[in-house]
């Protein structure tokens, strides 16, 4: 007997030592029969190394042998049921406790009451809760907890209210159970609540307050609620952090660097937060930054953070970063799980890196939602409708069900593809198949395929019957539409629901302003030009980005910084390449002539920038690169829809020979316009757009091919020479017949306006004259103040 006594002493030692406890574990399990005093040890050891699974399995061990383990450890055998959500097996410890008559004890009934509302089970719950002889404070936040998760907010409250005696704990329940219903306001008003009435928050509290601030997006009550703790409570680097986050959510990110540097001691979490923070708040490059000074350090980059890394790359577009960052997270060996492979994908296909993005992919053994989602989007975003498509048809097959993104990715894939049919099909499946209502995206996707297709006025119907309001960008597709058909009654109406929602977007101005200009309505572009200063709006410029040799540069519209730019411009004339289409058109910009496209290619190649020299190709000559023939085109010419009036053959010029000569044609045909035409139906198409300086048209057209256009004949003089001769003659017959019937005034016959004796055809003309410039006259004296 004193043998086994001097056998078990060193056991409870060992048993409670974590770096002895795996050799302990199997000298206990040689016991045939332990004590009660080491299933106590051995129990409450697994206990405080959170090794539930470990603990039931000797909990059920012990059983099985007869021993008799205390009551005391019963409550830790629950805890451990309710955190591995093993609900059948508390149930069991439930029938052993009813066994042993250990109900009645507090800590038991505690225990359960919180496996039970941990598990959902509320009804049990509850049972266990009116059993109990007190209604301590802690079993009641325990069931204010299940509460919150089964979504039953307004119970929770009830029980909070009819609590006598509050802990913090109650507060944070409370405070949680809004919070996870999204009723931020209320949990605000809660948090006011328990500071009125003294209670003092804790950490559990102001984390909770810092992540409601995040998701709702309330930074000043954030920063409020920042001036409640002191120096000690950030010592905590879950509050620390929780602190950052809500600062980023709310972007200020500034803030969440000067505590992210304020911080003594940083955990992976914290870099982390730091490095996406960055990233979801357009900074990339300070994110890279930050990720290379933590790699650094000794904490090792985790799944979040290389998440947040891909997004800083996505953002930048390098292929050096890409190439780079991509194999250092490929390197680390982490597992390939949805998160970090959907992060992978979506940068490589933002980078246009289709192949890499597919291999990952590929690659990975769970895809959800989320993966085909990215997958799908990369494709479609780098014009691979077809492909997109497939690979939907191929997610469908393996039962994953698809989401609101999927339809974005998929309706975008049919817009770059201009699958109009297949589009509204994958519209109209989304809600009748898989019950997805349409969101203001799909919406927008749908507008977009109908306009780039040309069918403007069905798109505005769609617009019209949407079930979710349109939004700006909505409106600004239908805008921009009009502008490539040239339909400006449209505009107006587009424009007119655009300048109520964003009346100080300058954008808005100038493209109705380009449409009108582009339809020669230059009173309409003055006078949105005037709506445009009246209302103190600026135009924006827009930049552009290009990577040359691992280098990004940065460059506006009509850009004269750099060193080059003399010499850039000469060889961009010489391209030919300025769009009249897109720019802020003048009347009188448009007659301006400018030097032959071959004198610019000449100063581009006599230029001292030796990048410039080796880009610049050969000079053009007459429209002929060096002693080569221009390539030419069959040209059919009809004339209102008649003919065709005339069939030649035209030469292609411009820098890529690939330009038809407009207005040599309008010039030599006498016409003021010529449209694509069908001959097949007579119908036609859009007008041929061209470059007023050099004539030739914006579009390319292949050489040896023939094209049918339709001729719209310049107005002859005749017309309004015979017009206004029409018109003098009825007004001088009118003139006359009332000088001669109508009596003149007496102070005109005293004055020397009536020795004056105006011929009738006189007084003819300048009415004529006046009726012509009334609408210019209305204009200028709006202009000068006399008219509202």
């Amino acid at each position: 007997m004193e043998a086994g006594l001097l056998k078990t002493r060193p056991l409870h030692a060992l048993l409670s030592d974590p770096t002895t406890s795996c050799a302990a574990r199997r000298l206990f399990d040689a016991l045939p029969r332990p004590t009660p005093a080491l299933c106590s040890t051995l129990l409450s050891a697994l206990s405080r190394l959170s090794a539930h699974h470990e603990l039931l399995e000797a909990f059920s061990s012990l059983h099985r042998k007869g021993a008799e383990v205390p009551p005391g450890c019963l409550p830790l055998v629950i805890k451990s049921c309710a955190l591995s959500a093993a609900s059948c097996q508390g149930r069991q410890v439930h029938c052993h406790a009813l066994v042993r008559g250990l109900l009645g004890d507090i800590f038991v009934q505690t225990a359960l009451v919180d496996l039970y509302a941990k598990n959902g089970d509320m009804e049990s719950a509850v049972f266990v809760f009116e059993e109990m002889p007190v209604k301590d404070p802690i079993p009641i936040n325990c069931l204010i907890t299940g509460y919150s998760k089964s979504g039953d907010v307004d119970e929770a409250r009830r029980l909070f209210d009819g609590m006598s005696r509050r802990t913090s704990a109650s507060w944070n329940s409370m405070i949680a159970c809004y919070a996870h219903g999204g009723e931020f306001q209320e949990a605000l008003t809660l948090f006011d609540r328990m500071l009125s009435e003294g209670a003092r928050p804790n950490a559990i509290t102001i984390t909770t307050m810092f992540s409601i601030c995040a998701k709702s997006g309330d930074l000043n009550t954030g920063k409020r609620v920042r001036a409640l703790i002191g120096e000690e409570d950030l010592q905590n680097v879950i509050v620390h952090t929780a602190l950052m986050e809500m600062y980023v959510k709310c972007r200020a990110i500034d803030e969440a660097r000067q505590e992210f540097d304020r911080m003594s001691r940083r955990d992976v979490v914290a870099w982390s937060t730091m490095i996406a923070g960055y990233a979801q708040n357009g900074r990339p490059l300070e994110s890279l930054q930050l990720f290379e000074r933590m790699k650094a350090t000794d904490c090792r980059p985790n799944e979040v953070t290389l998440v947040g890394v891909l997004s800083a790359c996505a953002q930048l577009g390098s292929d050096e970063l890409v190439e780079q960052i991509g194999n250092y997270a490929e390197s680390q060996r982490l597992p390939l799980t949805s998160y970090l492979g959907s992060a992978l994908i979506d940068m490589y296909t933002k980078c246009g890196h289709v192949g890499r993005a597919r291999s990952v992919f590929d690659r990975m053994k769970q895809k959800v939602v989320i993966t085909w989602n990215s997958m799908i989007r990369g494709l479609a975003l780098n014009g691979f409708a077809e492909e997109a498509i497939s690979l939907y048809e191929k997610m469908a097959e393996e039962g994953v069900q698809p989401n609101e993104i999927t339809f974005v990715a998929l309706l975008a894939a049919c817009t770059h593809a201009g699958l109009v049919d297949q589009g509204m099909a994958f519209y109209e499946e989304m809600e009748r198949k898989h019950h997805v209502s349409p969101q203001v995206e799909h919406c927008a996707c749908i507008v977009d395929l109908l306009c780039k297709s040309g069918r403007l006025w069905e798109a505005y119907k769609f617009i019209c019957d949407m079930q979710v309001e349109p939004n700006a960008v909505i409106w600004t597709t239908l805008l921009s539409a009009c502008r490539v058909h040239a339909d400006v009654r449209l505009a107006k109406l587009a424009a007119s629901k655009l300048l109520v929602m964003e009346p100080d977007n300058s954008s808005i101005y100038v493209l109705l302003s380009n449409i009108y200009a582009d339809a020669g309505l230059w009173v309409d572009v003055r006078e949105v030009r005037d709506l445009m200063r009246s209302n103190n709006v600026q135009k924006l410029s827009a930049y552009s980005w290009i990577e040359l040799d691992g280098e990004v540069h940065k460059f506006l519209v009509q850009d004269t910084y750099h060193p080059k730019s003399a010499e850039i411009y000469d060889v961009v004339d010489g391209l030919g390449l300025v769009d009249s289409f897109f720019v802020f058109p003048e009347p009188d910009r448009a007659k301006q002539t400018m030097e032959p496209a071959a004198d610019k290619a000449a100063a581009s190649a006599a230029a001292s920038d030796d990048a410039i020299q080796e880009e610049s190709p050969a000079p053009v000559q007459n429209g002929k690169r060096g002693s080569e023939t221009a390539p030419e085109v069959e040209v059919q010419l009809f004339r209102r829809g008649r003919g065709p009036v005339a069939v030649f053959r035209s030469p292609l010029g411009g820098w890529t020979q690939d330009q038809l000569e407009v207005g040599d044609i309008l010039e030599k045909h006498g016409l003021k316009c010529v449209f694509a035409f069908d001959p097949a139906s007579s119908a036609r198409g859009v007008a041929i757009r061209f470059n007023p300086r050099n004539g030739r048209s914006l579009l390319p057209y292949a050489p040896n091919s023939t094209i049918f256009l339709d001729g719209e004949p310049k107005d002859s003089l005749l017309k309004p020479i015979t017009k206004v001769m029409i018109s003098v003659a009825a007004v001088t017959m009118v003139a006359a017949v009332l000088l001669k019937e109508v009596k003149m005034p007496e102070w005109v016959k005293t004055s020397k306006l009536g020795n004056l004796n105006f011929p009738p055809w006189v007084l003819a003309c300048m009415v004529i004259v006046f009726m012509r410039l009334r609408k210019r006259t209305k204009y200028v004296m709006k202009k000068i103040g006399l008219s509202s």
